[in-house]
């Protein structure tokens, strides 16, 4: 099987505005990127694997949820076990009845960001299911205070932040994407440095640095490690500042970044544009612009406990924030309804052209027109679909079509080229 290139989300930069003007704003679950790739000759209809490349041993009914969606569709996500989880916690065997696979993108759909989420929310309606979420999307007015007092909003009730997306982006297979966004908070901590790890056998570097502190979620003194590699690291019993991201289950900094010494010049370039440092503080409120950000210290893990309870499925704060009712391209049914359905729809029309074999078919080379199709019987015995759509575009409903890693109309295949 080849090898999937996710899109990979950008960070935020301030008055970063689409020529749309608005935005479609969702949580950030704290998971691991997980890739769905659906394959009907394997005993489970597909496998999950990370978009490093690693395949993803999931439990079965999240297999089972997935053919059940969609046989044929390329699912994009993030398997979540619930807030305070991080993604080494994923991979555990232990709570693996509480994991879910958030889903927010079908890459092989083709065409802008709301037409695929509208397509999602299509295969959604049609059936329950227990272990699969589509992750809701609100389309907002594009906003520095709106998408901060936002990714807050999250981060009190102990998310990681929010993610930002183009309703006009593809997606860029491979990429860092400029069409999708994520916007997270960051701590900044004192720590006191109680030992150097070993140093790396090649470099000589000090792999790390062993630290501890008090400024942990409950007030406890914790020990941490923070990557280093130097061949000079600051002396044991110095006190050093840290970036950090939240904080794991076991009340330790969630991907901690040295910044430098307590009272020495620190790395000014890793710390978020408009940051305030101010010292003895624990947690650094985001400032943009000028404008505070009332009530950003995080909330105690009491309230994601009970929404962890309620096996709930948190939804982006909008109490109030208005948001737009509709989207200014108008979303047309034929459009969000997936091929074989098309297929289907048209067989009852005069444009049907009858069955052919990979022989017969060379005839109407050139001469297909826009909603004509035909079925088409291959040497190896498959039988399949062939439509062109109303932009000349010819769909294949053959695994070869379907499963290629591109935009729709970039596609092909050997009954494609029949035809051409």
């Amino acid at each position: 099987m080849s090898k999937f290139s996710a899109v990979l989300l950008h960070n935020y930069k301030n008055s970063i505005v689409w020529s749309n003007k608005c935005s479609y704003v969702s949580i950030k679950y704290d998971g691991w990127r997980m890739i769905w790739l659906p394959n009907p000759s394997l005993e489970r209809g597909g496998v999950f694997m990370t978009r490093q490349g690693t395949l993803f041993d999931a439990p079965l009914d999240l297999y089972v949820e997935c053919v059940k969606l969609s046989p044929c569709d390329i699912l994009d996500g993030e398997m979540w076990k619930g807030y305070g989880f991080q993604s080494s916690d994923i991979s555990s065997v232990e709570g693996s009845d509480k994991l879910r696979y958030m889903i927010f993108d079908c890459p092989n759909y083709g065409g802008v960001y709301s037409l695929r989420y509208n397509y999602l929310k299509y295969l959604f309606s049609k059936n329950r299911f227990g272990k699969l979420y589509l992750v809701e999307q609100e389309l907002l007015l594009s906003s520095d205070l709106l998408f901060y007092e936002l990714m807050n909003a999250e981060v009190r009730r102990g998310g990681e932040g929010i993610v930002i997306r183009n309703p006009d982006g593809n997606y860029d297979y491979g990429q860092r994407s400029i069409n999708v966004l994520k916007l997270k908070p960051f701590d900044i901590i004192t720590a006191v440095i109680k030992g150097h790890s070993d140093r790396d056998e090649l470099t000589t570097y000090t792999k790390s640095l062993i630290c501890t502190t008090t400024e942990s979620e409950d007030g406890n003194l914790v020990e941490f490690r923070v990557t280093y590699k130097n061949v000079s690291p600051p002396g044991i019993g110095q006190e050093i500042k840290v970036r950090h991201s939240q904080y794991t289950t076991k009340g330790l900094p969630k991907f901690p970044v040295y910044l430098g010494v307590l009272g020495g010049e620190l790395k000014t370039h890793l710390l978020p544009k408009g940051h305030v440092l101010s010292e003895g503080r624990g947690l650094i409120d985001v400032i943009v612009e000028k404008v505070e950000i009332v009530g950003s210290k995080i909330s105690e893990r009491s309230e994601a406990s009970k929404i962890l309870e309620s096996s709930e499925i948190p939804k982006l704060k909008l109490k109030k924030f208005k948001t737009l009712d509709c989207y200014k391209t108008p979303i047309v049914l034929e459009d969000i309804i997936p091929i074989d359905m098309k297929l289907k729809s048209l067989s009852t029309s005069n444009n049907n052209l009858g069955e052919y074999s990979e022989l017969t078919v060379t005839e109407l080379r050139g001469k297909l027109l826009p909603l004509n199709w035909l079925t088409l019987k291959s040497r190896s015995g498959g039988v399949y679909k062939i439509v062109m759509s109303k932009s000349g575009q010819i769909y294949c409903d053959c695994p070869s079509w379907k499963y290629q890693s591109l935009h729709p109309k970039d596609r092909s295949c050997k009954h494609c080229m029949l035809l051409k």
